[in-house]
C-alpha cells in the first residue's frame, strides 16, 4: 500500500502560511491561531481581522497542505495538537480491541482456560493485531485524504495538522514493526496470518478499495481473522478451532453490516472519486437493505448458538432445569444485542439518510457487534 514515489510538498521557507485552518479547532489558543493566520495575510501587518469568504476558500488547496502546529506561537499547544492527531490518524483507540480480540481466541479455543494467555505467542499475536489495525488506518488515510477533503475535512491530514509525507513516513514505520514483530513468532501459521493481513490492508486503498464489495469482505475477514490467530497462537487444533467459528463468522458479519453503513455515511466523496461502493453503485437503499440482511444473520447464528450451544453446559450438568431458563436467557441476551444496530437502521431509513444518523448508527455499532462476539463465545 505504500506508493513508490512520495508525493513532494512544495517547500515551507518559499511558500506563506495558509489562512484557511477553521476546519481543525484548538480550543486551549484559539487567539493564537488567529493572529498568526492574520500576519500571514498578503498584506503582512498581522491584523486579526476576518479575510473574505473567497480569499479563505482558496487561501489553500488541498493538494498541499501545510501543519497547523506552524501557525501556532505556543509550543505546548502544537505538541499537544500534533499529538492528538496522530493518535486520531493511527485510530489508537483501536489497539486495546483488536488485542482483546486475540486473547477472546485464544481463551476460547484452549477450552476456556486462563492458562491459555501464558503463552508468549498469544501475547506477540496480540501486538501484531494491534499494529496491523494501526498501521492500516494511517495508510489509509494517507491515499484517501483528497477524498476525505470532502466526506471529513477535519481529519489530520486534509486538515493540513499532519502533511501526507509524514503520514506516509509513519505508517511505513508502523509495517516495519509489524515485520520485525513477524519474523520472531514461532509459530508457522501465525505468522502466515500476519503476513496475509498486512499484505491485505497494504493493497487495500491502491488496489482492493476500488472493487465493489471488496474491500468491505477484506476489512470484515482481516479483523475477523483475529480470534481464529489467537486460537492457533495458544495451540489449538481441532475442536479448539471449531469453538472459535461461531464468534468469528458473527464478528465477521458484524463488521460488513459496519463497513457498508460507513459507505453509505462516505457515499458523496466516494462517487466523486470514482470507489465503486455498493451504495455508489446501486444506492443507499439497497445498501442499507444488505446492511439488514447482515444483521438477520447475525441474529439466526447468535439464536442458534443459544439455543444449541453447550458453552453453558457445566452450569446444567449438576441441575437439568436449569437448562431451559438459561437458554431463554440466553436468547433475551442476544435479542438485546441486536436491538440496537436494527433500530439503528430504522432510524437512518426513517430520517432518509441523515447523515448525522448514519454516523450515530456507525459509531454504535461496535459495541453491539463486540457484546455479540463474546457472547457466542461464552455460547459455544
Amino acid at each position: 500500500m505504500i506508493a513508490a514515489t512520495t508525493r513532494c510538498l512544495p517547500s515551507m521557507t518559499t511558500r506563506r502560511v495558509p489562512a484557511r485552518v477553521g476546519v481543525v479547532r484548538f480550543p486551549q489558543r484559539p487567539a493564537a491561531v488567529t493572529s498568526a493566520a492574520g500576519a500571514a495575510s498578503p498584506g503582512g501587518n498581522g491584523s486579526t481581522s476576518p479575510r473574505p469568504a473567497r480569499a479563505q476558500a482558496l487561501a489553500r488547496p488541498f493538494d498541499a497542505p501545510l501543519p497547523v502546529a506552524a501557525l501556532l506561537d505556543d509550543k505546548a499547544a502544537a505538541a499537544e495538537a500534533l499529538r492528538a492527531g496522530y493518535y486520531r490518524l493511527f485510530r489508537g483507540w483501536n489497539a486495546l480491541p483488536s488485542l482483546c480480540l486475540v486473547l477472546l481466541g485464544a481463551w476460547t479455543g484452549a477450552g476456556k482456560t486462563v492458562l491459555a494467555l501464558q503463552h508468549l505467542t498469544v501475547w506477540f499475536m496480540g501486538a501484531a493485531s494491534a499494529c496491523v489495525a494501526l498501521a492500516s488506518c494511517a495508510i489509509n488515510d494517507y491515499f484517501d485524504w483528497k477524498i476525505d477533503a470532502v466526506n471529513d475535512a477535519s481529519k489530520p491530514i486534509p486538515s493540513g495538522l499532519i502533511t501526507p509525507d509524514r503520514a506516509l513516513l509513519v505508517s511505513a514505520s508502523a509495517y516495519i514493526c509489524l515485520l520485525a514483530l513477524t519474523c520472531v513468532v514461532p509459530n508457522t501459521g501465525v505468522r502466515l496470518i500476519i503476513a496475509a493481513s498486512a499484505a491485505a490492508t497494504l493493497l487495500y486503498t491502491p488496489l482492493i478499495k476500488r472493487h465493489l464489495l471488496a474491500k468491505n469482505l477484506v476489512v470484515a475477514s482481516t479483523i475477523a481473522v483475529a480470534p481464529l490467530a489467537g486460537a492457533l497462537a495458544a495451540g489449538a487444533a481441532g475442536p479448539g478451532l471449531r469453538a472459535v467459528l461461531a464468534p468469528s463468522a458473527f464478528l465477521f458479519l458484524g463488521i460488513m453490516h459496519r463497513e457498508i453503513m460507513m459507505d453509505i455515511q462516505d457515499r458523496q466523496g466516494d462517487a466523486e472519486a470514482g470507489v465503486r461502493t455498493l451504495p455508489v453503485v446501486l444506492g443507499p437503499h439497497a445498501a442499507l437493505g444488505t446492511c439488514a440482511g447482515l444483521l438477520a444473520a447475525c441474529a439466526v447464528l447468535a439464536a442458534h448458538s443459544a439455543l444449541l450451544g453447550t458453552g453453558l453446559s457445566w452450569a446444567w450438568a449438576a441441575n437439568a432445569s436449569l437448562e431451559a431458563p438459561l437458554r431463554a436467557a440466553m436468547l433475551a441476551a442476544v435479542a438485546g444485542v441486536m436491538y440496537g444496530p436494527a433500530a439503528a437502521v430504522l432510524r437512518v431509513l426513517r430520517s432518509s439518510f441523515d447523515r448525522g444518523e448514519v454516523a450515530s448508527a456507525v459509531s454504535k455499532s461496535m459495541g453491539s457487534i463486540a457484546a455479540g462476539t463474546l457472547l457466542l463465545a461464552l455460547l459455544v
